[in-house]
């Protein structure tokens, strides 16, 4: 083998392997979603549609929101309900908030 081959295979030898890399890295996040400040484990209530159909997940923020969301075939979906009744327990307000971070 010349030289110029080797310093070819090296080259494509080094492309390959960074490809690999890059391609395993977003095998662990497959969503690429953003860094998360803090999380809010309170429970969730989750409702199984039919065959055919999305399920779709109720919760309640830290501010006393009720999140509604779901995942389908066509992308995402989310609701904000303000300020929802149900969800006052939740309220920690804004103070609360900035002390967790």
């Amino acid at each position: 083998m010349t030289r110029m081959q080797q310093g070819a295979t090296a080259v494509a030898s080094l492309i390959v392997g960074m490809l690999t890399i890059s391609a395993c890295s977003s095998l662990t996040e497959p969503y690429n979603d953003a860094p998360i400040d803090h999380k809010v484990d309170s429970p969730a209530i989750v409702y199984s549609g039919p065959d055919g159909f999305a399920n779709f997940m109720e919760k309640c923020d830290e501010f006393g929101n009720l999140v509604i969301t779901t995942r389908t075939e066509g992308g995402e979906a989310a609701a904000v309900v303000p300020n929802e009744e149900g969800c006052a327990k939740f309220d920690k307000g804004a103070e609360a908030w900035k002390k967790a971070k």
